[in-house]
């Protein structure tokens, strides 16, 4: 009987835990409103290469600090901007390698865009040659809302 009642309540923590940490950053006061009411913004966090990963984090927006990394953020209609950063995790044998790289973020550390109601948005990014483009664009359209995308490179 111990034993039942044991595993309901590490089943309940469980299921508890699933649904509260897969959720969304609210970064406006009151109430959760309907998705239909807000602007979602999914950041593709980790970029992996051979020797290190770089990683987008939002830290605030509109001038608010986020407090945690998370994935997807929710915002309200109107113009915002989000302050982001990128880190760079390496293995500890990659450490010469990596010593001698700075990366530069392009167009810098805050991205200005005006966000509808509704709408997903997804903020990506890509480097090339030390240089850390991170940009956002409309899930529907696809059209870049902030940000700079690299051009894509012609090779002979």
């Amino acid at each position: 009987m111990n034993v039942i009642r044991i595993l309901h309540s590490l089943v309940v923590v469980v299921v508890v835990m699933l649904t509260t940490s897969c959720g969304s950053t609210q970064t406006y006061p009151g109430e959760r409103l309907p998705q239909a009411r807000v602007a979602r913004i999914n950041v593709l966090t980790t970029h992996r290469h051979f020797l290190y990963n770089l990683n987008i984090i939002v830290k605030a927006v509109d001038g608010v600090n986020i407090g945690k990394a998370d994935m997807t953020y929710e915002v309200l209609p109107g113009e915002h901007t989000l302050y982001v950063i990128c880190q760079s995790w390496y293995h500890v044998l990659a450490a010469p390698v990596m010593a001698s790289k700075q990366f530069t973020v392009v167009p810098g550390n805050f991205l200005t865009f005006r966000a509808e109601a509704g709408r997903r948005y997804t903020m990506n990014g890509e480097d090339i040659d030390e240089v850390f483009y991170i940009w956002l664009e409309d899930v529907e359209t696809g059209s870049v809302v902030a940000g700079r995308k690299p051009e894509p490179s012609i090779e002979h």
